[in-house]
């Protein structure tokens, strides 16, 4: 019924822009290349960040990316891309399985990965510690604060290690665990 709507109004709802349709039912060109844009912007932040960037930061780069291309339009009020728009673009990748989730850190902070790997509820406790602790995460850490034995955290840290989602630091006594996106320099 509905198809048979969009047909006799003239509508295509599959190759509609952002509007209307592809509001209603999260269709469209619009969010297409979105995603592509994303996928993109994560490939080549990937050896920067090692696979996690801030959905703040992929917003940052679309929305210069859009203001550079429409910088002489009048109309480029209505090019902003919202965090809903990357949201909904994110949720068509997952859907993929091409390797990109959401995970939420904090309540203002969510950051999405761009590696093929399946990122489980440790992972996700993981790299909330991280974010809380200026990026940085360690066996002592996590047995402290949440419990883990040494074998829990070793069979997580591992495949993010060989992804290259994390750096080792071992100056201090104990080998800590940095992932490349949520590190703050503390020096100011």
């Amino acid at each position: 019924q509905f198809h048979s709507m969009c047909v006799s109004l003239g509508v295509d709802p599959l190759a509609s822009s952002k509007g209307f349709w592809a509001d209603l039912l999260g269709v469209g060109d619009f969010y297409f290349e979105l995603g592509q844009k994303i996928i993109e912007i994560s490939v080549q932040t990937r050896s920067i960040n090692g696979g996690i960037i801030p959905l703040s930061t992929i917003l940052e780069r679309l929305n210069a990316r859009a203001q550079s291309q429409f910088s002489s339009s009048s109309s480029s009020q209505s090019s902003v891309i919202t965090e809903d728009d990357v949201k909904r673009a994110i949720e068509k990748l997952v859907t993929l399985s091409s390797g990109y989730r959401m995970i939420k850190l904090s309540k203002d902070n969510i950051v999405i990965t761009s590696v093929p790997l399946e990122v489980s509820s440790d992972h996700e406790q993981l790299m909330s510690v991280a974010h809380d602790d200026g990026g940085m995460v360690s066996e002592v850490s996590m047995r402290e604060m949440q419990g883990w034995s040494s074998d829990r955290f070793y069979r997580i840290i591992n495949p993010l290690l060989r992804e290259g989602m994390l750096w080792i630091d071992d100056n201090y006594g104990d080998q800590r665990y940095y992932f490349y996106s949520m590190w703050k320099d503390s020096t100011g």
